[in-house]
C-alpha cells in the first residue's frame, strides 16, 4: 500500500523532475521549476480523474502488466490531442491538412503522448501492480 501512496504522489510530477534535471544542466533551474509546477497542477488533477479510475478497472479486471498500463496512456493522450490540439484548429476557418500537422502541432503531440506514457511508466515500476496484493 505504501508503494501505491508513493507511485500517486511521485508519478504525476515525474515528467516535471525529469525537467528541472535537464534544466540544471542545460538552462536556468527556474524554466525546471517553472515546468514542476506546471506538472504538479495538471499531473495531481489527472491523477485523480483518470489515473486512479483507470487504475481500479485495471485491477478489477486482473490487467496489470505494463503493457495494459501504457495502452491506456495511449488512449488517453489520443482524447487530449483531439480535444486539446486538433479540435480548437478544425473550428477555424484556414484549417488545412497542412495547419493541422504542423512541426508545432506535432511536437505537441510528441509531448503529450511521452509525458503521458513516462508518468505511467514511472508509476507502474514504483507500485509495481503486477507483484503487489494491492
Amino acid at each position: 500500500m505504501t508503494r501505491l501512496l508513493s507511485a500517486f504522489l511521485i508519478s504525476p510530477i515525474s515528467i516535471g523532475l525529469l525537467m528541472l534535471v535537464a534544466s540544471l544542466f542545460l538552462s536556468s533551474s527556474s524554466e525546471g521549476v517553472w515546468a514542476l509546477k506546471m506538472s504538479a497542477s495538471v499531473g495531481y488533477p489527472l491523477a485523480i480523474l483518470v489515473g486512479i479510475p483507470v487504475f481500479l478497472f485495471l485491477k478489477k479486471n486482473t490487467e496489470n502488466k505494463l503493457s495494459q498500463y501504457l495502452l491506456s496512456s495511449l488512449l488517453f493522450s489520443i482524447l487530449l490531442i483531439g480535444h486539446f490540439v486538433l479540435w480548437p484548429m478544425l473550428s477555424l476557418p484556414e484549417a488545412t491538412s497542412s495547419n493541422l500537422l504542423s512541426t508545432p502541432r506535432i511536437y505537441q503531440m510528441l509531448i503529450i503522448i511521452l509525458a503521458s506514457g513516462f508518468t505511467v511508466f514511472v508509476f507502474w515500476i514504483i507500485a509495481r501492480p503486477d507483484k503487489a496484493n494491492l
